[in-house]
């Protein structure tokens, strides 16, 4: 789907189902899930608004500044 649908970003994988520890770690209990992290890939938003939403440009640009 990935491919078929072009979607960029970084995209992951879950393993073991909805069993991984990274599933179970951050809640996640639904597709898609998009999560901030700052410029050394550091999770600062393990639920973070859409990528189009207004408000992820102010998350953004507090992370760069």
């Amino acid at each position: 789907m990935v491919k078929g649908k072009e979607l960029g970003g970084v995209q992951v994988f879950v393993d073991n189902d909805w069993n991984s520890q990274f599933v179970k770690d951050y809640a996640i209990s639904g597709i898609p899930r998009f999560i901030l992290t700052d410029p050394n890939r550091k999770i600062v938003k393990a639920d973070a608004a859409r990528p189009l939403s207004p408000s992820l440009e102010g998350e953004v640009d507090a992370l760069l500044d």
